[in-house]
Parts: structure tokens; C-alpha cells; sequence
């Protein structure tokens, strides 16, 4: 599979079905997009820097990666901010100049083109269009609400491929690593990624493509960076934590408790203590292990 930047430039000579979406995740909405697909060869057109998307769940190469596992054989990316003043006709016409698909499957509230004028009908005058009606039940917005309230059971129940957060691991206070509980510190960019709901949580660690139990502490919303801290602890292990500057990527499986208001180190000692052992007791329970097993087996 190739993920290429779609130009005017661009050129495929061989027709091919093309699947169009934002695909910030790959919902169970998304799979009657792909059903008929099964087995043959396909292109998919991944829009990016929509203005009205602009924070995200996913990274685009997150969202690149879960494409690949479907087999396309190319990933267009098409950067709505580059072509801002593109017509609908003009986003028509490039379409059909570059890949000139065989068939167009898109979803039936698809819009394109500057202010989003483009519809479903017009692309019906130049291709064979599919236009699929997607579950209202399984939508991106919704999911976004419920990371942002920690409603992880609906979360996992609604997509195909569960959400990775790929960090740099950064250097912190370091007052965990004193305590006995060396931590893996990261910011999240609100800027760029959705808010979660600050706390404590399940967690799967990805280093070096070995996944582990782990306990992630979220701090509160920094409104002047526009961040969110994170510290994660890695349960059981005897792993070497001297990771500053390398990649993680995170998985959170269970929001398990809100934070509370610590007046001294004394009661952050005992506050981090309690946390990590009520996710260890999280962990303890057979009913989660199906989850954990499922995360390792849809990792890359």
C-alpha cells in the first residue's frame, strides 16, 4: 500500500473503486463502506484538514495505519486547507483527472468543495456513486464525546480498530521515580488531538513493539498551553524507564477515578499508591483480559 499526497500532478492509470472519508477512526459505521470490498482492489481518499475537524483523535499516520489494514492499494491524502478555494466542481474535476475511479462509495452526508457546496448529486454526473446510510448510532462526534467523559465501554464497542496515541516520552519532576513508581511523562496537544477526561486509567503501553499493563495518571486541562499532561506507570516489569526522547504509544482501556486535590507530597505519595493498585486490581479481574489480548492483536 502507498499513502500519496493527491495533486494535479497525480496520475493512476488503473480504475479502481475509491472509498472517500475523514476516517479520524474507523467506526462500525464505516464497515458497510467497505463491505463489498472484500477481496478486490480499492483506492481510498483520505481528507484531512477539514476546518470544522481540526482537532482530532488520531494522528493522520494513525489513520493511515488503520486504512492499511483494510489493503488498499493507495491512501490519497487530500488536505482541505491546501485546496480551501477549490470548487466543488473543481474538487470533481481533479478527482477525475488524477484517480478517475470506476465507482465512488461515500457516505450519503458527504460534503466537498469550498464551503462545503459539493454533494452527493453532483459527483452522480460524473461517476457511478455509491452513497451509503451510515448508522446514526456509530458517529465520529460521538465518540469524541465519550473520550471526553471517559465512557470507554462505548468507546470499545463502537470501533473496529482500537485508538493509539503515538508520544515522545519527556522528562518530569521525577518525584514518582522516588516514590518506587517510575513513570513515562507525555503531553497531549489540544491543539491538534481531543481533551480526555482528566483522572486515572487502564492503559496499554506499546514500547519497542512489547506491550504492557500500565497505569496512566491525566492531569487537569493547562488552558494556557493548551496540554494535558500525562505520567504513565508500567505495572510488574523490570523495564529500564530511560526512554526520554523515544516514541510510546498508549492505549486507554477503563476510566477508573477522577482526580483528587493533593495538599503535599505526603498525600500524592499515598493518592498515586491508590490509584496504581486499584488499576492493578482492574487487571486482576479475567473479565478484562479478552480486551488486552484484542489490543495486542490489532497492534502494530
Amino acid at each position: 500500500m502507498k499513502a500519496i499526497n493527491l495533486t494535479k500532478t497525480t496520475k493512476i492509470k488503473k480504475q479502481l473503486p475509491l472509498v472517500i472519508g475523514f476516517f479520524d477512526v474507523i467506526h462500525l459505521g464505516h464497515k458497510l463502506l467497505f463491505k463489498d470490498l472484500a477481496n478486490k482492489k480499492f483506492n481510498v481518499l483520505l481528507i484531512t484538514n477539514s476546518p470544522n475537524k481540526q482537532v482530532n483523535i488520531n494522528s493522520l499516520q494513525n489513520r493511515i495505519n488503520n486504512l492499511s489494514i483494510l489493503q488498499p492499494q493507495n491512501v490519497f491524502i487530500y488536505d482541505v486547507l491546501k485546496n480551501k478555494n477549490i470548487t466543488d466542481k473543481q474538487f470533481v474535476k481533479l478527482i477525475k483527472q488524477t484517480i478517475n475511479p470506476n465507482q465512488i462509495i461515500v457516505g450519503n452526508n458527504f460534503k466537498y468543495g469550498k464551503n462545503a457546496k459539493g454533494n452527493i448529486s453532483l459527483l452522480k454526473k460524473y461517476f457511478n456513486v455509491q452513497n451509503i446510510k451510515l448508522n446514526s448510532e456509530y458517529k465520529t462526534s460521538k465518540i469524541k464525546h465519550w473520550i471526553q467523559t471517559g465512557k470507554y465501554s462505548l468507546i470499545h464497542a463502537s470501533l473496529v480498530f482500537p485508538i493509539i496515541y503515538e508520544f515522545v516520552v519527556i522528562k518530569g519532576k521525577q518525584l514518582s521515580r522516588q516514590w518506587g513508581y517510575p513513570t513515562l511523562n507525555s503531553k497531549l496537544n489540544l491543539n491538534k488531538q481531543i481533551n480526555l477526561k482528566p483522572g486515572t486509567y487502564a492503559t496499554l503501553t506499546g514500547i519497542n513493539n512489547q506491550y504492557y499493563l500500565s497505569a496512566t495518571y491525566v492531569a487537569d486541562i493547562d488552558k494556557k498551553s493548551k496540554t494535558q499532561v500525562m505520567e504513565t506507570h508500567v505495572l510488574d516489569t523490570n523495564l529500564s524507564f530511560n526512554h526520554y526522547g523515544k516514541k510510546i504509544n498508549l492505549f486507554f482501556i477503563e476510566y477508573l477515578k477522577k482526580n483528587t486535590f493533593c495538599k503535599s507530597h505526603f498525600d500524592l505519595q499515598k493518592a498515586l499508591t491508590s490509584n496504581i493498585n486499584l488499576v492493578k486490581r482492574y487487571f486482576k479481574n479475567p473479565k478484562r483480559s479478552w480486551l488486552f489480548h484484542k489490543l495486542c492483536q490489532d497492534s502494530y
